[in-house]
């Protein structure tokens, strides 16, 4: 830690002057002698002494099962998926040990480029490296562009996609399809690529997942010579929506409910109006009571008035009872 504040302190340009790629490229190189020195002092001490690949892969099972390291969620089944469409998958990291990575992610089919430690407790570089001309120990952004190139050229990939998270992977990310993967948007990756000019348009991650998206629901991950969009829902959009769907469709049901129950109330009421509205002025009382009681009585056997004429309340309690998530607003 000290002697990367160093470095950065007396590094020929400061941090806010460091506004083009080339500039940004060379500080970082310059760190690979910083960590070069930091790991030698740690071979030195023994600390490693004696620790075989299958101990580190253990501890990588572990330091997942308590939570000390945490798996991005949606990352096995991403590594599924794109396995399944043939795509060949490879992480390439400047952590310590490739054993510990491969316990830790718990997938042993998927090509893990980092350094390593050897029996005698020092730290040797990925074979990838020195397959293509590069012995050395993984630590900087050069490192990885070049063991990504060599992947790259391994694999005869005709199409390549480069996710990083650290400065360590930003001459990655701009030599390929680059992905920048931020918790809080304010990683030191992301503000670095704003300094040098680049505009992101990434979505983030929790913001994504309480549906505090715009556009759409649209997420947009930024490569500073194109932009990928995929267009999808949120989490919570997704539930909102599901949620909406049932619920206009209980509305739809519910609105076929209330047309039968206003046309058969309907039916009921507007011959019984026209009936009675029609009698004759001139007919003697006898003759009009005799007229209303037939007429009601015919009206009673072919319509079932009384079983008709249902009030709001009763359909209002009725569809309440059967749409309970519904809310509804009756004046019939």
């Amino acid at each position: 830690m000290v002697d990367n504040e160093h470095y950065k302190h007396n590094f020929k340009e400061s941090e806010e002057s460091r506004t083009t790629l080339d500039q940004e490229i060379a500080f970082l190189r310059g760190r690979k002698e910083v960590e070069e020195t930091s790991d030698r002092r740690v071979e030195v001490s023994g600390l490693f002494n004696g620790i075989e690949k299958d101990y580190l892969f253990r501890a990588g099972k572990e330091a997942v099962a308590n939570g000390s390291v945490q798996i991005r969620p949606g990352f096995k089944d991403f590594i599924q998926t794109m396995t399944q469409k043939g795509w060949t998958i490879s992480i390439m990291s400047v952590n310590w040990s490739a054993s510990f990575i491969h316990g830790a992610i718990s997938e042993p089919d998927i090509d893990v480029v980092a350094n390593e430690i050897s029996p005698e407790g020092r730290l040797v570089g990925p074979e990838l490296l020195k397959r293509h001309g590069w012995d050395t120990v993984l630590v900087s952004s050069a490192d990885k562009l070049h063991a990504m190139q060599s992947t790259v050229e391994d694999t005869a990939a005709s199409r390549s996609f480069y996710f990083g998270d650290s400065t360590t992977d930003l001459e990655c990310l701009v030599s390929t399809n680059g992905v920048v993967m931020s918790d809080d948007g304010e990683s030191s990756l992301l503000q670095t690529l704003r300094r040098l000019g680049y505009t992101s348009y990434q979505k983030y991650e929790k913001a994504f997942d309480a549906g505090l998206v715009n556009e759409g629901c649209s997420v947009m991950v930024s490569h500073p010579l194109a932009t990928l969009r995929v267009d999808m829902l949120c989490s919570k959009c997704a539930k909102n929506k599901d949620e909406m769907d049932e619920k206009f469709a209980k509305a739809r049901e519910c609105l076929a409910v209330l047309e039968s129950v206003v046309s058969k109330k309907l039916k009921g009421r507007v011959p019984d109006v026209t009936e009675v509205v029609e009698i004759p002025a001139e007919s003697n009382s006898g003759e009009s009571e005799s007229n209303a009681e037939t007429d009601t009585e015919n009206l009673g056997e072919s319509a079932d008035l009384d079983e008709t004429l249902i009030s709001p309340e009763e359909v209002s309690s009725f569809l309440e009872n059967k749409f309970p998530m519904v809310s509804l607003s009756m004046d019939i």
